[in-house]
């Protein structure tokens, strides 16, 4: 087996990150069910399924949780005049419109969500993964947008209507060049990838500056490197080197940074691998 020695910094970033504007679900267009004021709704059930969390008048988004394939569901909303039943059909990530009030068909390998403690949740968004989903919940622990992958990290919003997420992150740090981050804006319903340039994107962080550029990390391997003295590496080994891409929006690097100009892996690294 061969043994790689990384070169690797760890950048702390401060500062929160700017509000998400109106985030919506990656998923199918709205499907309007009954389409009519909200002002009157006293209550809404989609039998068989559970609706999350309970309605409230005053509450917009809720969820169900689908099955694979068609789920029949009776629609029935009660308000000042009556009672209104409508049968239709969910399916898996769409968005369906009843009186103005949005409720998602969750896709059945959605992961289940649990809160815990008690209070009153800070107002705003709360971004999180699990690992096939990068998802934005409202304070009602509702999934008010999502994005599937196969491994993901590091969900954030750096711009508001602005979504980045990796995800199919794979090993300890970046080592495929197929790896991406995922770049989703909101208001234009547009879905970019941004790549390192010609080494594997690392998908443990992503910054964006104030001229539209980001951050990266990224590792390239480097041949022959003496690390003689670093635990039992030896005069000619492979190191993976930790740099810093910046990319403009066009995704070409205008600046650059590598551990091994300023770090030397034998006297300062403590945990070879």
């Amino acid at each position: 087996m061969r043994r790689v020695a990384v070169a690797i910094v760890i950048v702390a970033c401060g500062g929160a990150p700017p509000p998400i504007a109106d985030p919506v679900i990656d998923a199918g267009a709205d499907v309007q069910v009954v389409d009519a004021s909200t002002s009157d709704v006293l209550s809404i059930d989609v039998s068989p399924l559970a609706l999350s969390p309970k309605f409230s008048p005053s509450t917009y988004d809720y969820v169900v949780r689908c099955a694979a394939g068609p789920n029949p569901v009776v629609v029935t909303v009660v308000d000042t005049k009556g009672t209104t039943t409508t049968p239709v059909t969910f399916t898996e990530d769409e968005d369906y419109v009843v009186r103005g009030y949005s409720i998602r068909c969750l896709p059945h390998d959605f992961p289940p969500i649990t809160v815990s403690g008690s209070g009153t949740p800070t107002p705003g968004w709360y971004l999180l993964n699990s690992a096939a989903y990068a998802m934005v919940l409202d304070t009602n622990a509702t999934p008010v947008w999502y994005a599937r992958g196969t491994a993901v990290l590091d969900v954030e919003s750096l711009a508001p209507n602005h979504i980045s997420f990796f995800p199919n992150a794979t090993g300890s740090f970046g080592e495929s060049l197929a790896a991406a981050f995922q770049l989703d804006r909101l208001d234009l319903d547009q879905s970019v990838k941004l790549f390192a340039v010609s080494t594997p994107t690392d998908g443990h962080e992503l910054r964006r500056l104030s001229d539209d550029s980001h951050l990266l990390f990224t590792y390239a391997p480097i041949a022959h490197v003496n690390l003689t003295g670093l635990g039992t590496f030896g005069s000619d080994e492979t190191m993976v080197d930790c740099s810093i891409q910046q990319l403009d929006p066009q995704g070409s690097i205008t600046w650059t940074w590598r551990a091994s100009d300023h770090v030397d892996p034998v006297t300062e690294t403590v945990a070879p691998e």
